[in-house]
């Protein structure tokens, strides 16, 4: 059985807490989209810090589930609730670019079905 976020589940949000997750998001989304774009004159220590925060963004906390996973949960919870007490807006666009950080750019995705397939004999 998938283990549940505790605090995504809580009954009693209030109005601070919705201040928190706003300001939490967006700080998120500013590091996301920092590290997502690589500078020109970005050197080879910076490069190897921007794919090992891709890479450990994409990797589950200790027992919790990772980034993306629970935003979605919180989607979910979204949905199924008739007072959400998420910023949505804000939470959809994180989940975006923790999907773009994580698993890369369309053009890599690209790339990585390309090699997938030449690997495999499937041109």
């Amino acid at each position: 059985a998938q283990q549940q976020v505790s605090w995504l589940y809580c009954p009693a949000v209030t109005l601070a807490d919705n201040v928190n997750t706003r300001l939490c998001s967006s700080l998120l989304c500013t590091i996301e989209e920092y590290m997502r774009i690589a500078g020109p004159n970005e050197s080879p220590n910076e490069t190897e810090l921007r794919e090992l925060f891709a890479l450990e963004l994409g990797q589950p906390v200790g027992n919790n589930p990772c980034l993306a996973v629970i935003l979605f949960d919180c989607l979910v919870q979204f949905c199924s609730t008739s007072m959400p007490p998420f910023p949505i807006k804000k939470l959809i666009l994180l989940l975006w670019k923790t999907l773009l950080v994580s698993l890369g750019g369309v053009q890599e995705q690209v790339y990585r079905k390309m090699a997938a397939r030449k690997a495999e004999g499937l041109t």
